[in-house]
């Protein structure tokens, strides 16, 4: 599976652009993605690399802006998009409460998002705080979750490591 994750779409026509640019065939017609790999073209595989490769390829967006949230239910009407990633810090940004992702707005654009997703049957994704959070939003739908990051980890081993140098 190759993935595409845009950032920064804000409407419709900006998700259909970056779909079709990740794909062969787009929607009954080509696509911008040109053409096949040399190499496959060369032993004939020319055909059977483009469908199996815009079988492959999943394009999706995160929605991070009070702009995209307004135009949600056309985003989520574009032909092949895969997935949806509600992106809650930069949405909280968007709306004027920085850093406040528990703000009521903030959590009622988020689930604005979520549960069009769910209606139209496009995967949606999120970050899961703990997993209690991770637990019930998988059972609200979400079905791509980031837990945790890399700099957390980090930061989690590096606090225990100083913790047991002081005792």
């Amino acid at each position: 599976m190759k993935n595409v994750f845009l950032p920064r779409v804000e409407t419709a026509a900006e998700v259909r652009e970056a779909v079709k640019s990740g794909r062969f065939r787009y929607d009954g017609e080509a696509g911008d993605r040109g053409l096949a790999a040399p190499r496959a073209r060369r032993w004939g595989l020319g055909e059977n690399y483009i469908e199996a490769s815009d079988e492959e390829t999943l394009v999706g967006t995160t929605i991070e802006t009070a702009e995209a949230v307004e135009n949600i239910d056309a985003i989520l009407d574009v032909p092949e998009l895969g997935f949806v990633f509600i992106g809650p810090f930069d949405l909280s940004v968007s709306l004027g409460h920085p850093g406040e992702i528990e703000h009521p707005e903030v959590q009622d654009a988020v689930e604005t998002v979520r549960s069009a997703a769910v209606e139209a049957g496009v995967t949606v994704g999120g970050l899961g705080f703990g997993m209690d959070d991770v637990n019930e939003k998988a059972e609200s739908g979400y079905q791509i979750l980031h837990v945790g990051s890399t700099t957390g980890a980090i930061e989690s081993v590096v606090r225990g490591w100083l913790e047991d140098f002081e005792e």
